[in-house]
């Protein structure tokens, strides 16, 4: 399984030459970020039904985001500007589905066996990372929104830290013993290193102001609340170290003073947390 590293650069951005007011002058300029915000040209919901999407109003399970990816990997040759958007009037409850944390209720239940749970969020979380891709290509292309990206970003780094639950309940049932063992440790580690690459990348995302504007910056620092304190204590320890002094880097950096104070309450929550998990 592998994780997608976030940070996307600098797309390629061509000033429009007509007014952002006129309908048919295409997408509006985003000058806080200086890159055009497209025009919401999504389907409307119950037309990605058709297209053989799960209904948006009910969870969505490993299974069903498999789907997902195919139908809009299918779409991507056609236009991008056709995929779910975020709040969208058109297609806001499909995306909303898409990246809702209700779709990883499933995999906590401990009801539920758990050779039947790790499959599927083994499923989802590798399809999430493969729609997360197909999102970053539309956005390269100028066809979808920041806003699409965070959330996407925010559902893959939910789907990791579930993934990380079920892992830790998966390996005491592994016996040393077991010809798979040292196998299914390297996996482990592999697993590790991806999740490495996300906290990176997500903090990569952070310095990227000509790309996304500062709200949808302000937002992603929430979600990395949330998720961070779960996900970094579990990265290798030179990983560790890298990420805490990143975030430190950033809170005395002038020019990331509109982020805060959420990168210090961030910083301080990923701080205690790997305080506590290296108390003896």
């Amino acid at each position: 399984m592998t994780l997608t590293v976030w940070g996307c650069g600098n797309p390629p951005n061509q000033p429009s030459t007509k007014s952002s007011e006129d309908p048919s002058a295409g997408p509006k300029v985003n000058k806080a970020a200086g890159r055009k915000v497209p025009r919401d040209e999504s389907l409307a919901s119950d037309e990605y039904i058709r297209l053989g999407l799960p209904a948006y109003d009910r969870v969505w399970f490993g299974n069903d985001m498999a789907r997902v990816q195919k139908v809009l990997a299918s779409l991507a040759q056609e236009d991008y500007r056709h995929f779910p958007r975020y709040k969208s009037k058109r297609s806001g409850d499909v995306f909303a589905r898409l990246t809702s944390p209700q779709n990883l209720e499933l995999f906590r239940d401990r009801s539920l066996p758990l050779e039947a749970r790790f499959p599927q969020v083994l499923n989802h979380v590798q399809a999430t990372n493969q729609i997360f891709k197909l999102y970053v290509s539309g956005f390269v292309k100028n066809e979808i929104a920041d806003s699409e990206l965070v959330e996407l970003m925010a559902a893959q780094y939910r789907s990791s830290v579930v993934m990380l639950e079920l892992v830790d309940e998966f390996l005491p049932t592994i016996k040393k013993d077991d010809p798979t063992y040292q196998v299914r440790m390297h996996g482990l580690e592999k697993v590790k290193l991806g999740l490495a690459g996300v906290v990176s990348g997500g903090l990569q995302t952070l310095t990227e102001r000509e790309n996304y504007r500062k709200s949808e910056l302000v937002r992603l620092v929430g979600y990395m609340q949330e998720s961070f304190p779960l996900l970094v204590p579990r990265l290798p320890p030179g990983a560790r170290t890298e990420t805490m002094q990143e975030l430190e880097r950033m809170q005395e950096d002038p020019a990331m003073k509109y982020l805060q104070p959420g990168l210090e309450e961030l910083r301080s929550k990923v701080k205690r947390s790997l305080d506590k998990a290296e108390a003896p």
